[in-house]
């Protein structure tokens, strides 16, 4: 079995690295990964643009490549450059959880969905942040991948369908606290931006972005993001045909003219 395995934290992030300890005994495992953080790019790629890449060994001796680019470049590289035929990708360990509106703007996300567009069962792994930074987290790196991992290694035997990749996201809780997994559909929620300006450089600004989510009312109690805070390890399949098959039937009900 060959992995890819790619981020948005960066190739030297300690999630991917935890990941290298337990996937490559699994696995002929391929790194790919960008070599800084690259949170929050989603599905962008480096269109036209030079992508500059260095070999590099991991800090546990196991080789990598490092990208100047995003996560998505990473596995267009994996895929085409490399010309290995890949078994599965996996994207992660992401430091903070992707669930919601988050699978949007999220690398991880979109290293996993580059994925399964070319044809490869993919895996999005993640750790949730814990909410309350002046606490320690009772749950550590190591830990919370090799529970991704005992997830992934409960649908290696099944069959993914062709336009779906696999979210999981653990908690921020003591390992034995967890309940256990739930499958779970994408919450209902957007991010709030707060703006902060200040002067840069001359007729120049800065602006300084930050969010913070809103859930909407009336949402399950069933969602990830609902079930996560319910110390549950979310599973969410994630489907990259984004046509909404519902309101085909109404929209060809509409007296559409030139």
């Amino acid at each position: 079995m060959k992995i890819l395995l790619t981020n948005d934290d960066g190739v030297d992030s300690p999630g991917l690295l935890a990941l290298v300890e337990l996937l490559k005994e699994r696995a002929e495992l391929y790194v790919i990964a960008p070599a800084s953080q690259r949170s929050g790019f989603g599905h962008a790629f480096s269109y036209k643009r030079p992508v500059y890449y260095s070999n590099i060994k991991l800090p546990n001796g196991h080789d990598a490549i490092a990208v100047e680019g995003t996560p998505v470049d990473c596995v267009k590289m994996g895929v085409y450059w490399s010309q290995k035929k890949f078994d599965w990708v996996i994207s992660g360990m992401n430091s903070g959880d992707n669930v919601g509106v988050s699978t949007f703007y999220s690398g991880t996300i979109g290293g996993a969905s580059e994925g399964t567009i070319q044809g490869i069962p993919s895996m999005a792994m993640s750790m949730q942040y814990l909410r309350d930074e002046t606490k320690v987290n009772p749950m550590d790196v190591d830990t919370a991948a090799r529970l991704c991992v005992n997830v992934f290694d409960q649908v290696l035997d099944k069959k993914i369908p062709d336009r779906f990749c696999l979210n999981v996201n653990v908690p921020s809780i003591a390992p034995d606290d967890i309940k256990g997994i739930a499958v779970a559909p994408q919450a209902h929620q957007r991010f709030v931006p707060q703006f902060e300006s200040e002067p840069y450089d001359g007729d120049h600004h800065c602006v300084l972005f930050r969010t913070k989510v809103e859930i909407f009312p009336d949402d399950s109690p069933d969602v990830d993001y609902a079930k996560l805070e319910d110390g549950w390890i979310t599973v969410t399949p994630l489907n990259i045909d984004r046509t909404e098959t519902s309101q085909m039937e109404t929209l060809n009900t509409w007296n559409w003219t030139l």
